[in-house]
This record gives C-alpha cells, structure tokens and sequence, in this order.
C-alpha cells in the first residue's frame, strides 16, 4: 500500500503500427516520459505501476481492471491514471488507441472509433468502479486530433466539451493539448 494513499497506474504507447499516419504512426518518447513520471511520483511516496506500449482495447482494459482490483480497494485517497500515446476527439470525448501488434496492424482507413479506441470516460470509469470515493486524477500526453481516422472530429463540433469525466464521481483532468492540437514531441526527458 503506498504511504501516501497515491496509487499510480502510467502508460506509454510509442510502438505503434497504423497504416496511413506518418511513421505508422510510431513515436519516440512516449514510454521514456512515462518512465520519468514514474519515477518521480515514487520519490514521492505514490506506488506506480507501468504498462508499455498496450496494443489491444482489450488488453488495456483487462491491465486497468487488475489494476484498479489490486490497488484500489484499500484506503486509497488518489487513484493517479498517466497517458502517453496517441488519442483523438469524437464528439467531445478524448479516446485513446492502442498500439496494435505486428501481426495485426490496423489501418486508418479501417479503424473506427468505439471499436477500435477507448475512450478516456470509459478508462476512468473501469476505476470508478472499484473505489466509490478516491479522487481520481488523469494526465493525458497526446495528440487529440487524429483526424484521419474513421469518425475523428477535429476539435469539438457539438460543443460537448467536458465529456471525459462526467459521471464518474471526484476526476480531475490534466490535458497536454485542446481539443484538435498535436501535442509536441519535443520530450525534455530524452
């Protein structure tokens, strides 16, 4: 149990493999400033976990659920989510991909939001379910404007803004970028 009542879950995604974004949409600093938020929240006295380069919907949301199960449901004053990968807005919510194997490359003429994303609403909420009264907060490092996906909006058409955290109790939300920014790459933890 961490000392502070601070409870961390960090994931970074550079591994990427997505047809049709520059680069098959691969980054390069995404898990080293995931490593660095770890380590710093340690210092600290936050218990962190860390997951690397998620490459499935499911795999993501089975690693939170275990996570949040294992962690959560002590006295925990702070449950502490860190995302760093690509993300895009649809319809005033956040939602993240995941990498996607080598195996099984996905296509950004393919991909579809809902079915092949999560969104951050959803991610918060596999936590909410486990601890009613924690705080929870998030940092999302991405991009929120992949639009050439499928259903990808750019910015907020509907002027729904806000949509991450509804429902789901005590959540703040850090943003690296408004709605329809890429964020910047230029990692000071390289």
């Amino acid at each position: 149990e961490s000392e502070v009542g601070i409870e961390v879950l960090v994931i970074g995604n550079d591994a990427y493999n997505i047809k049709g974004m520059p680069y098959d949409g691969v980054l390069s600093n995404c898990v080293t400033d995931a490593k660095a938020v770890k380590k710093a929240l340690q210092k600290l006295g936050a218990r962190c976990r860390l997951l690397k380069n998620v490459e499935s919907i499911r795999t993501l949301e089975d690693s939170v659920s275990a996570w949040a199960e294992e962690r959560l449901s002590k006295n925990v004053r702070i449950a502490f989510l860190f995302w760093a990968g690509h993300a895009l807005s649809h319809r005033g919510e956040t939602n993240l991909l995941p990498t996607f194997s080598r195996s099984d490359p996905a296509s950004t003429e393919t991909l579809k939001v809902g079915r092949d994303t999560l969104s951050l609403r959803d991610l918060i909420s596999l936590v909410r379910k486990v601890n009613l009264k924690c705080t929870i907060e998030v940092a999302l490092d991405s991009c929120r404007n992949e639009v050439k996906i499928k259903d990808a909006t750019f910015g907020c058409t509907d002027g729904a803004k806000g949509k991450d955290a509804a429902d789901n109790g005590s959540v703040d939300i850090i943003y690296s970028t408004a709605y329809g920014i890429t964020a910047d790459d230029n990692s000071p933890f390289k």
